[in-house]
C-alpha cells in the first residue's frame, strides 16, 4: 500500500489481489461492480478516506464513519458521497493496481493506465495539435509512453469534471491543477484537481 497527501489531496494505490479486496471497502453504490478490480478500487477509497480523515480530525475513523458514508453516482457516472458535500473522491485500475483520490479542495479526477501502444485513431479524436505533433516526432515506446501520459491527463480531466472522454477540449481542459507521474514502472497517473470559479 502507497499513500501520499499534500495539501489538496490524498492518494492510495493498492495491488488488485484478494488480500486488497479483504480490507474495509468504501460502500457500494447502485449497480457498482463486484469484479476484483473494482472492489479493490473501494478499498483503495476506504484507504484514502481513512488516510485523509486522520489528517484531518487526527484520529482514527471508526467503522460507522465509514459504512455510514451513502456513495452515489450522478447522471455522468462520477461517484460522489451524497452525505459529506464538499468531499470530493475519484478511482481507478488499470493492470495490477486500483488507486482513489480524495479532497476538499474541489472536484477530483485520477488516472492510473498500464503503458498501452500509441493509436492513431483515438489521438486524433482526444488531443490537442500541439500533442499529436509531439507524437508524431516519437517512435516506438516512447512514443507509447507519451501517448499513454496524454491519455491519463485526459482521463483524469473529464473524470474530475463529470465530462465525456470526448468532451470539448475547452471544457476538458479548464484545470487548476493537472499532475502527472510514472508509477510503478510501466505505468503512468495523473490527477485532476478542477479550478475554482
Amino acid at each position: 500500500m502507497l499513500i501520499f497527501q499534500n495539501a489538496n489531496f490524498t492518494v492510495s494505490i493498492l495491488p488488485i489481489s484478494s488480500e486488497t479486496a479483504a480490507l474495509p471497502l468504501l460502500p457500494e453504490r447502485y449497480g457498482q461492480s463486484d469484479a476484483l478490480p473494482s472492489v479493490c478500487g473501494r478499498a483503495a477509497a476506504a484507504e484514502c478516506f481513512g488516510a485523509y480523515y486522520r489528517r484531518t480530525f487526527h484520529r482514527q475513523p471508526s467503522e460507522d464513519i465509514l459504512a455510514g458514508l451513502q456513495v452515489c453516482a450522478a447522471r455522468s457516472g462520477k461517484p460522489y458521497i451524497a452525505n459529506a458535500p464538499g468531499f470530493f473522491y475519484n478511482v481507478t485500475h488499470s493492470g495490477d493496481y486500483a488507486a482513489a483520490v480524495f479532497s476538499k479542495t474541489g472536484e477530483v479526477g485520477i488516472d492510473l493506465q498500464k503503458i498501452v501502444p500509441y493509436r492513431l485513431r483515438l489521438t486524433e479524436r482526444m488531443l490537442t495539435e500541439a500533442e499529436n505533433a509531439a507524437l508524431r516526432q516519437l517512435t516506438g515506446h516512447s512514443r507509447d509512453e507519451r501517448f499513454t501520459l496524454y491519455w491519463t491527463k485526459k482521463e483524469a480531466m473529464v473524470k474530475a469534471g463529470g465530462y465525456g472522454l470526448f468532451a470539448k477540449q475547452s471544457a476538458a481542459n479548464s484545470f487548476g491543477q493537472i499532475l502527472s507521474f510514472p508509477f510503478p514502472s510501466g505505468y503512468w497517473m495523473s490527477i485532476a484537481l478542477q479550478a475554482k470559479p
